[in-house]
């Protein structure tokens, strides 16, 4: 299991080898994932 250090990391590797426009459009998606998942 991942640590949450070790998934952001990954997750900074995957966005920033995406566009801008796309980069924003995965950062949305993921931090209302992530956001929907923590409550």
């Amino acid at each position: 299991k991942w640590s949450d250090d070790q998934r952001r990391m990954a997750l900074q590797d995957i966005l920033a080898q995406c566009n801008p426009r796309q980069l924003a459009y995965a950062r949305n998606l993921l931090t209302k994932k992530y956001l929907y998942c923590l409550e």
